[in-house]
């Protein structure tokens, strides 16, 4: 991870059975530079706004601050949470019964995931590991 973001970043590895509350501005600079971040601290940081958005604590908009970092990401994993994450937070839009919310979500992420969706495909190429 960049040094400037090391002294930044608690909980590193998920060592510790917390949570980690960021202030917005800390989200901000964290996605900019989301791929510096290890895998696990990546899914943990997504994990740790989710869940503080979900329990009503802090920033309700922690997740969504995350969510550029997310432009250059290319581990299966991290793309596995952020679905199951994002999934939920589509579901409580839902729940406000706004469709305009809905569509305007629908169509960031799908510009979120093009351009991996682009590299990568859908279907697995000769030599791809689990990550590809």
């Amino acid at each position: 991870i960049n040094a400037e973001y090391m002294g930044f970043l608690l909980n590193s590895r998920r060592e510790c059975f917390y949570r980690v509350q960021y202030p917005e501005s800390l989200l901000q600079r964290l996605a900019a530079n989301f791929s510096a971040i290890s895998v696990e601290d990546r899914i943990g940081l997504l994990n740790d706004a989710f869940a503080f958005a979900k329990a009503g604590v802090g920033c309700p908009t922690g997740l969504t601050r995350l969510l550029p970092g997310l432009a250059g990401e290319r581990s299966a994993k991290v793309w596995s949470e952020a679905s199951t994450l994002v999934g939920a937070l589509r579901n409580v839009l839902r729940s406000f019964e706004d469709p305009a919310a809905s569509e305007a979500l629908r169509a960031y992420l799908g510009n979120l995931i093009r351009p991996c969706m682009l590299e990568l495909g859908l279907d697995a190429a000769p030599g791809d590991s689990d990550e590809r």
